[in-house]
């Protein structure tokens, strides 16, 4: 041992390290191991806490959006959309938002898209460099309706017949049917045809579905009266009076069994009786609709006022009662005019006029039935008057009177006594072909039965003028059978019918055709807004019918 002393070696008597020893002498590693860990839940547990705020922000502007744009889309809203959306966010209680509103509105619907965002502060993220966050919101909402129904108010009045208008008109009204009636739309969208001039003709189909009173069944009008200016109801529960088969403006012609007038051509009855011009009724048939366009011809007087009648209670749901029973209507539209209540249809009205509403005439009570004082004897197809005045200076006295075929050209010819000339006087039957009071074959005619054969002027002239040639016996005639609707009554049934359409929401497009600026103004306030009045010259009418016809297409309706 003292060998090794002197070699220099010295023992080692101090014992190795323990495991013990080495975790305790490591303890403040660890503690600086554990703060940094502490330290990142914090900055973690801090950005959780932005991390809800900022979803809290988001949920909220979205909500508020979601609310807003359903609200703004409502097609019954009667304010802006921006408006809509923005009130709402002004009410919400998200702060310092940025805002941005698309709406798209059509005629049977409206589309609003919006953008939104906010930007929030951040507490604990903003140490990994990010100051703020932005909440962003986006959504759309559109309501639609999917079905349409429109009344096509057409002015076939004399006007129409001259430079071309009504040419044009059907140029214009057949483009506006290829382009609503497309395969997409099948079954969607229906058109009714209501052609008018002082009358419409509503047709014996529509009017056998009526109650409308029954003197005759000659044509097929009615008259609205005054309050009934002011509905829109077209139901089976009301009575109507029908419009007498009566022309009160030619005196030279007759429908009498011996004339060679041409009745269509040389009559103007009140009541239009060509198929042609009846009412075609709620039909997605293209070829049908043009064809029916087509065969439209002008003359007659001017009813606004009576074509817009039509055209509002043809889209009132009274109507379904009439329309679900006349033959021809398409089986898909049988349940048409849909119900004010049914959010998913609209109403649409299109009227056109070349000018003025104008005189409109209707018979006096005393001469819609019943006898007249004519009488016709079949065999011979003479005509004699009876007249209570007595003979007033004819030679024969009598109570009835008939003129000689010198003032109307062999219609009535009474050879009375056989020397072969005709006579006219007074006698005390109706003069029949063999002369024979005692064998009279005369049937006295009902005033219908006497309209239906000679005008109320000609009655007027032949008929009384000419027994004593006494100017104020054709006056009295003339004015005492006829009543009349004059052009201001007429714009004010108009205004009312409007009114009356509008207050049941329909849409009311008008257009005026090469009119005077006080139509057009009447037209522009029958409209819905002014924005639906179009004043169009020449083939411009095309162009009205187009811009109409987008306004409702580009709705793109769907099934």
């Amino acid at each position: 041992m003292s060998d090794n002393k002197s070699l220099g070696l010295i023992e080692n008597t101090e014992r190795p390290a323990t495991p013990k020893r080495f975790v305790r002498e490591e303890n403040g590693a660890m503690i600086i191991f554990g703060l940094f860990i502490f330290v990142i839940m914090l900055v973690a547990g801090g950005m959780a806490v932005d991390f809800m705020r900022y979803e809290h922000e988001r949920a909220n502007i979205q909500y508020t959006l979601d609310r807003s744009i359903l609200a703004a889309a409502a097609l019954q809203q009667p304010l802006q959309p921006e408006d809509v959306v923005e009130d709402y966010f002004s009410k919400s209680d998200v702060k310092d938002y940025n805002l941005n509103v698309t709406p798209d509105q059509g005629l049977n619907y409206r589309t609003v898209s919006a953008t939104a965002n906010t930007t929030m502060n951040t507490f604990f993220v903003n140490l990994l460099g990010i100051d703020t966050m932005k909440a962003n919101a986006a959504g759309g909402a559109e309501e639609r309706v999917q079905k349409v129904e429109i009344s096509l108010v057409l002015d076939v009045s004399g006007s129409m017949g001259r430079n071309g208008k009504l040419a044009n008109l059907k140029t214009a009204a057949k483009e506006f049917v290829d382009t609503l009636l497309t395969a997409q739309n099948e079954d969607l969208v229906s058109i009714s045809i209501i052609p008018y001039n002082m009358q419409v003709n509503a047709g014996a189909a529509i009017l056998n579905e009526m109650s409308v009173t029954s003197e005759h069944s000659y044509s097929n009008c009615v008259d609205f009266t005054e309050t009934q200016f002011e509905s829109t109801t077209l139901g089976s529960y009301t009575t109507y009076q029908r419009t007498g088969h009566f022309d009160p403006f030619y005196t030279n012609s007759s429908n009498h069994p011996n004339t060679t007038a041409d009745d269509n051509s040389s009559r103007l009855f009140m009541c239009p009786t060509t198929s042609s011009s009846e009412i075609m009724l709620f039909s997605q048939d293209k070829t049908a609709l043009k064809n029916k366009i087509d065969a439209l011809t002008a003359g007659g007087n001017t009813s606004i006022d009576v074509g817009m009648r039509w055209g509002a209670g043809l889209l009132d749901p009274s109507a379904n009662g009439i329309v679900s029973k006349v033959s021809g209507v398409d089986p898909v539209f049988v349940d048409r005019p849909r119900p004010y209540t049914d959010d998913d249809a609209i109403k649409v009205i299109v009227v056109m006029t070349d000018g003025v509403n104008t005189t409109q005439y209707t018979l006096d009570d005393d001469y819609k039935d019943g006898p007249s004082n004519v009488w016709l004897d079949e065999e011979s197809t003479w005509l004699s008057v009876l007249e209570w005045k007595g003979n007033s200076g004819n030679s024969h006295g009598g109570q009835f009177y008939s003129n000689a075929d010198f003032y109307i050209s062999d219609m009535y010819t009474w050879d009375n006594n056989g020397d072969g000339a005709d006579d006219d006087y007074w006698d005390d039957h109706p003069q029949n072909y063999n002369h024979d009071p005692n064998q009279s074959k005369a049937k006295r005619l009902s005033w219908p039965e006497l309209w239906n054969m000679v005008s109320t002027r000609y009655n007027a002239y032949y008929h009384h003028y000419a027994q004593n040639w006494n100017s104020n016996d054709y006056w009295e005639w003339r004015n005492k059978v006829t009543d009349q609707v004059n052009q201001s009554e007429k714009n004010n049934r108009l205004d009312d019918t409007c009114d009356a359409a509008k207050s049941n929401a329909m849409v009311i497009f008008s257009i005026g055709f090469e009119i005077s600026d006080s139509s057009a103004n009447i037209m522009r306030n029958c409209a819905t807004s002014e924005s639906n009045f179009f004043r169009v010259e020449g083939t411009e009418i095309s162009d009205a019918f187009n811009a109409i016809a987008k306004t409702i297409q580009r709705l793109k309706l769907t099934h």
